[in-house]
C-alpha cells in the first residue's frame, strides 16, 4: 500500500446473519493485503460482526434485499468503517459503558466502543450510519508485505490460499459427480467428509443436523471409528451455554468455536470419549439461506493445531456446499411425499365425488301432469348440496332439497346421511312438515357434535288437488310462476336449519297455484354466484330469468339451461365458491298454453 494512498472497498449484503459472517471475511481479507496486524484484524473482524448483525436484527423484512452497506477505508495511519443499515435507528448513549448482566442490549457498542478510537451514528430519513475509527501501529511495528522475508510469507500464503480454493472445486466437482450417480447425499456424506480429512489434513469429523422441533443436532455422520456406535445420537440444545459443547455454543452463537487442549472439560467431552484425547479443531454452524441447518466439527489428535487459512477454507466450503445439497434433498424429499399424498387424496375425492353422485336420482321420475328437470355442481369434488324425489305410490311425489353448512367431505357426509332419513320414514312423506321435524330429531346430535348445521326443503304435491305443502328448515324459499299472467311470488314453510334446536317445529305451507304452473326449488348457491369483480348475481335476476324463461319455455329441461347459462354468463370463468343446485317443476298447462 502506498503510504500516501487510502484503499477503499465497499461491500452491499443481504439482510441474513450469514451474509454479514462472509462479509466480515472479505474485510478481514482486505485489511490482511493492506498489511493489518493480527491484532487489527481481530478487533475489526469482531467489530464488523457486531456492527452488521445489529443492522440486521433491526432491520425486518428485508432479507431478500441489499439492506447493509460496509465501506472500509485503510489509511497509513487509520481505518475508519461506515456500516449502513435502514433500520429504525437509535440514539447513542452519551456515556457508552459496559451494560448490567441482566440487560439484553448495549453489549455490542460497548465492545465496538472498545475496541475503536470512535464511534459515531447519524440517523437519517431512510438510512442511518455508523462511522468508526481505528488508529493503526507505526508502519515499523506492523507485520506487512514491506520487508524482503515477509514479502516472501505473504506470497506462500497467496499460494496456499490458491492451493486451497483449487482443493475446494475439486472436492465439490467430484462430489456433484458421485452425486449424480448415486442420487442419494446422505450416502455420499460421508465418503466425501472422509476426503474432506486427508485435505484438510484432520483426524476425525462429526456432522450434526439441527431439528427445529426438538431443538436437538441429530448425528447425520461421523468418521469410521470402532466407538461410533457411542456417539450421542441427540444432543439438547440448552439455552445454558455455561457449560456447552463446542456443537452447540456453535449453534447458538451462529459463528465457528475453536478448541484444544487447553479448553474446558465439557466443550469436548462427549467428542473426546469417542475419538481420544488431547484433541484440537474446530466447529463450524452450516446456514441454508437465513436458517441454521447444522453443525460441522472436524478436529486432530494433537493438543494444538495450527490450522491454515486453506485449511479452514475449505471447511467452510465444503461444509456451506454439502448443507445446501442435503437440505435441497430434504426439500425434494417433502416435496415428493406431498405429491404422492396429493395424487392419493385426489384419488379419494375423485371416489367420494362418484359416490355422492350415485346418491342422486339417476333418472327423474315421470310426474302425471309435470315435467321435471334438476341441475347439480359442487364447488370442490365433493359438496353439501343434495337433491331427491321420491314418489309416493299414484297420489304423489316428495321433492327435497338440502344445503349443508361447508363444503367438501364432511358436508357431503352430512348430505348422505339425510338421504337415507330422507328414505326411511314413507309415512311421513306427504306431511313435509313432520317429516323435516323427525329428520331434525334424528340429525341433531350428529350435528351439534361438530358445529354445523343443514338447510332443507320438503316439497309434497297432491297429484289430485294439484296443492304443493311446502316445509322449509332456514333453506332460501321456493319461486312460484302461475297463471297465464306469469306471477311469480314465494313460498316457504317456516323453521330454523337442522341442528340448531332439538324440539324445533316447523310450519307447513299450502298452495294450489293457478294453472299453469312452474316451480323452482334451489340452494343459494345460484343466488350467490358470483362474478369477476365480487358481485353476486343476486335473487331479482335469478327471479327474473325464471319467471321470463317460463313463460316462453313449455319444457323443464329448457328452464333449466336457461338458468345454468345466466350463471355461468356471470361468473364469466370465476371458479364457484359454493355449491349450486336447483330443481325444476313445469305442469303440462304450460305446454298446453303455448
Amino acid at each position: 500500500m502506498n503510504i500516501n494512498s487510502v484503499e477503499s472497498l465497499l461491500i452491499e449484503t443481504p439482510c441474513r446473519l450469514d451474509a454479514v459472517r462472509n462479509a466480515a471475511r472479505v474485510l478481514r481479507s482486505f485489511l490482511a493485503s493492506n498489511g493489518a496486524t493480527e491484532d487489527e484484524l481481530n478487533a475489526w473482524e469482531l467489530v464488523i460482526v457486531e456492527a452488521g448483525n445489529n443492522a440486521v436484527l433491526h432491520t425486518p423484512n428485508l432479507s431478500g434485499e441489499n439492506c447493509v452497506g460496509f465501506l472500509m477505508n485503510a489509511w497509513p495511519d487509520s481505518v475508519d468503517l461506515c456500516v449502513t443499515d435502514r433500520s429504525a435507528g437509535f440514539e447513542m448513549p452519551d456515556d457508552i459503558s459496559l451494560p448490567m448482566d441482566d440487560s439484553e442490549s448495549g453489549r455490542g457498542l460497548f465492545i465496538m466502543s472498545s475496541l475503536t478510537d470512535s464511534v459515531r451514528y447519524l440517523k437519517g430519513r431512510e438510512e442511518n450510519f455508523m462511522i468508526l475509527r481505528r488508529a493503526r501501529p507505526a508502519l515499523s511495528n506492523r507485520t506487512s508485505a514491506i520487508r524482503p522475508d515477509e514479502m516472501e510469507q505473504t506470497i506462500n500464503m497467496m499460494t496456499d490460499e490458491l492451493g486451497a480454493a483449487f482443493e475446494s472445486l475439486s472436492a465439490i466437482f467430484r462430489f456433484s459427480a458421485d452425486l449424480g450417480k448415486s442420487g442419494n447425499v446422505h450416502d455420499c456424506a460421508t465418503k466425501w467428509l472422509t476426503e474432506l480429512m486427508k485435505v484438510t489434513r484432520t483426524d476425525w469429523f462429526v456432522f450434526r443436523t439441527y431439528d427445529v422441533v426438538t431443538e436437538t443436532l441429530k448425528l447425520l455422520s461421523a468418521s469410521p471409528t470402532k466407538n461410533v456406535a457411542l456417539l450421542p445420537v441427540l444432543i439438547n440444545v440448552s439455552p445454558d451455554k455455561t457449560h456447552a459443547s463446542v456443537e452447540i455454543r456453535a449453534l447458538a452463537d451462529g459463528r465457528e468455536v475453536w478448541f484444544n487442549a487447553g479448553s474446558p472439560a465439557w466443550e469436548t467431552a462427549s467428542l473426546s470419549e469417542i475419538f481420544g484425547s488431547p484433541m484440537s479443531g474446530i466447529s463450524y454452524p452450516i446456514y441454508v439461506g437465513c436458517e441454521i441447518f447444522g453443525v460441522l466439527t472436524m478436529g486432530t489428535l494433537e493438543a494444538h493445531t495450527d490450522f491454515s487459512v486453506s485449511q479452514v477454507s475449505i471447511i467452510r466450503t465444503f461444509a456451506d456446499f454439502l448443507g445446501i445439497q442435503l437440505n435441497n434433498e430434504s426439500v425434494q424429499r417433502e416435496a415428493n411425499t406431498a405429491h404422492i399424498l396429493h395424487s392419493q387424496l385426489q384419488k379419494e375425492l375423485q371416489i367420494a365425488s362418484d359416490i355422492q353422485r350415485s346418491l342422486l336420482p339417476i333418472a327423474l321420475p315421470s310426474i302425471k301432469g309435470f315435467s321435471l328437470a334438476a341441475h347439480s355442481q359442487s364447488a370442490r369434488a365433493v359438496g353439501g348440496d343434495f337433491y331427491d324425489v321420491v314418489k309416493v305410490g299414484d297420489e304423489g311425489v316428495l321433492f327435497a332439497i338440502t344445503d349443508v353448512m361447508g363444503k367438501g367431505v364432511p358436508a357431503a357426509m352430512f348430505a348422505t346421511m339425510f338421504r337415507s332419513l330422507l328414505h326411511a320414514r314413507p309415512d311421513l312423506t306427504t306431511s313435509p312438515g313432520r317429516l323435516m321435524e323427525w329428520l331434525n330429531r334424528s340429525l341433531f346430535h350428529d350435528l351439534d357434535r361438530v358445529s354445523m348445521f343443514v338447510t332443507a326443503q320438503l316439497t309434497y304435491l297432491d297429484y289430485v288437488s294439484k296443492t304443493f305443502t311446502v316445509a322449509s328448515a332456514g333453506h332460501c324459499a321456493a319461486l312460484l310462476v302461475e297463471g297465464t299472467e306469469s306471477r311469480l311470488r314465494e313460498v316457504s314453510g317456516d323453521g330454523p336449519p337442522l341442528g340448531i334446536t332439538l324440539d324445533a317445529v316447523y310450519v307447513e305451507e299450502s298452495v294450489r297455484p293457478e294453472a299453469p304452473s312452474r316451480l323452482l326449488m334451489l340452494t343459494d348457491g345460484l343466488i350467490e354466484a358470483r362474478g369477476k369483480d365480487g358481485r353476486m348475481l343476486g335473487q331479482i335476476a335469478v327471479a327474473d330469468c325464471f319467471m321470463n324463461t317460463a313463460r316462453i319455455e313449455a319444457k323443464a329441461d329448457k328452464v333449466r339451461d336457461s338458468l345454468v347459462k345466466l350463471a355461468a354468463d356471470h361468473q364469466n370463468g370465476t371458479p364457484s365458491t359454493d355449491d349450486l343446485t336447483f330443481l325444476l317443476l313445469v305442469s303440462n298447462d304450460a305446454t298446453a298454453s303455448q
